[in-house]
């Protein structure tokens, strides 16, 4: 690579030359060089761009399980079955985690807490739920209410069974 000089108009070579103002300095009108891929290292990068997305793809896809995709709809509710039940008063419906909003259960490393979870589990096995969110969150779950299909109230029926208590 070379640099005309402006002084001097002298070509110099800019790898030998030790001149503070020459030196990292690119001729002028020069393009900087640019990257080349063979065809060869093109098509390795197409195949691989294809098979990543294929895999992202695969990923998203219901490969027949029975998990339902969550819905929450604009007036904030969510219906379905329950996928997971945490403890008494936060389980997930249809995927989504939602804590009861006037429910107050013992941990389930306590024996009040175990009752809580087992009457949980009893009253939603293969019930289709209908929450209702606040639109609030407490750290990844979302805040509501949910009904039985019969139409009751799941944090009542827990409180009037005694194993919670009502949150202020």
């Amino acid at each position: 690579m070379r640099y005309r000089g402006r002084r001097t108009g002298s070509v110099v070579n800019l790898r030998q030359s030790t001149d503070a103002k020459a030196v990292g300095r690119r001729a002028y009108g020069t393009r900087p060089r640019r990257l080349r891929f063979s065809l060869r290292q093109a098509k390795v990068v197409a195949i691989l761009a294809i098979l990543v997305l294929g895999a992202l793809g695969a990923l998203n896809l219901d490969s027949g399980s029975d998990q339902e995709v969550t819905r929450i709809t604009l007036d904030n509710s969510v219906q379905g079955s329950v996928t997971h039940i945490r403890d008494g008063d936060t389980i997930e419906v249809a995927g989504t985690p939602i804590r009861f909003e006037k429910l107050d259960c013992d941990e389930t490393g306590t024996p009040y807490g175990r009752m809580a979870t087992q009457l949980m589990r009893e009253l939603v096995q293969g019930q289709q739920l209908s929450c209702t969110l606040t639109g609030r969150r407490s750290y990844d779950r979302m805040i509501g209410s949910c009904r039985l299909p019969d139409g009751r109230d799941l944090g009542e029926i827990m409180i009037s069974e005694g194993v919670c208590d009502r949150y202020r």
